[in-house]
């Protein structure tokens, strides 16, 4: 029988491994960001609007729309045969909520203490425990928001995407796949001398794209407004994300690098994930059959979730009880915390510190 002072070293334990991190949109919801609901409502509103003038796109939307109200809209688009010009709708829909509840948060990160961002504080204590000889830290999200650029700006922490140049922000591989080198004053005894060492960063790989990622021609760019006769690099929910992932070479590329980082990481700390994404879940099973050490903190375990849990006793989860309290897994046994330690907050204030 596992107990709950047990659990507690468990996760103080785990933190010390360094882990990479996988981040869902629960935590994006947590910091009041649109999760699936607000975006379904949004899009029932919002889309009519922008099919008004294409009789045929709006007979379109309404077929998708009752096969939403019916199953939900990630499956209930991905019931649905959806044309190029419609996509296209729905995507630019979705960036206009998601985009203008981004500007709100960090308007208001600005406009209070920085310091009280509890995931700031969490990458602060991971990177902080990160070697010289490999000082980068690789966060896989499947979020197009820019929470966790904003948590990297916050600690003062760079962080690759793999974009460079000034505001017209220009992609390349070798940027997000190699090591990024700075310029240090050495002090030994008696001498001092200047030597290349490895700057620490954030590697975030985003292979569900981001806000402000624009296609145009061949080249991919990362800039704060929109260029002219450029599309947005991120996918939907429904069928059409996987062959999207697939086949836009910038989301490809992130993709594979967030297959290799789980592949050699020795440890996962998973936030508001639901691990409902095939791409990134047939390597983290077989990483997980492996016995790599798992944490999962989210407000409910989904379906798929639980399933991992189950199938994988050794990793730790914390979910919401049904009274609000903190229900833990570990070991094929249960138990409930006082508090919401399921809460990126409760977690990074009573195990960070």
């Amino acid at each position: 029988m596992v107990d709950t002072d047990e659990i507690l070293a468990k996760l103080q334990d785990f933190l010390r491994t360094r882990p990479m991190l996988l981040i869902g949109t629960g935590l994006s919801v947590s910091m009041g960001l649109p999760g699936m609901g607000e975006l379904t409502k949004f899009l029932k509103s919002d889309m009519p609007k922008r099919c008004v003038d294409d009789p045929k796109l709006t007979s379109e939307w309404t077929i998708c729309l009752a096969s939403i109200e019916a199953h939900g809209l990630e499956d209930g688009l991905g019931r649905c045969t959806v044309s190029q010009e419609l996509l296209h709708l729905i995507i630019e829909a979705t960036a206009t909520v998601i985009d203008l509840k981004d500007i709100q948060f960090k308007q208001q990160l600005i406009a209070t203490s920085t310091k009280s961002f509890p995931l700031a504080k969490l990458i602060k204590h991971i990177m902080d425990s990160l070697p010289p000889s490999n000082p980068c830290l690789d966060i896989v999200t499947s979020n197009y928001d820019h929470l966790i650029e904003y948590a990297c700006d916050v600690c003062s922490f760079h962080c690759c995407t793999g974009f460079s140049g000034a505001h017209l922000q220009r992609f390349s591989h070798e940027t997000l796949a190699c090591d990024s080198y700075s310029l240090t004053v050495v002090t030994g005894k008696r001498t001092m001398k200047q030597d290349f060492r490895k700057q620490k960063r954030v590697r975030l790989l985003k292979p569900h794209g981001s806000l402000k990622w624009q296609q145009l021609g061949s080249e991919t760019f990362q800039c704060s407004e929109m260029i002219e006769n450029a599309t947005r690099v991120i996918i939907t929910p429904g069928l059409t994300k996987y062959k999207a992932s697939l086949t836009d070479p910038t989301m490809n590329c992130h993709r594979e690098m967030a297959n290799q980082s789980i592949r050699s990481a020795n440890s996962i700390m998973v936030i508001g994930y639901g691990f409902n994404d095939s791409h990134l879940q047939t390597v983290l099973t077989e990483r997980l059959s492996q016995g790599m050490n798992c944490l999962i903190i989210t407000r409910y375990l989904s379906d798929s979730a639980k399933m991992i849990v189950q199938d994988y006793p050794h990793i730790i989860a914390l979910e919401q009880s049904t009274t609000g309290l903190t229900t833990w897994y570990y070991q094929g046994d249960s138990g409930e915390f006082p508090g919401q330690l399921w809460s990126i907050e409760e977690f990074v204030d009573k195990v960070v510190g």
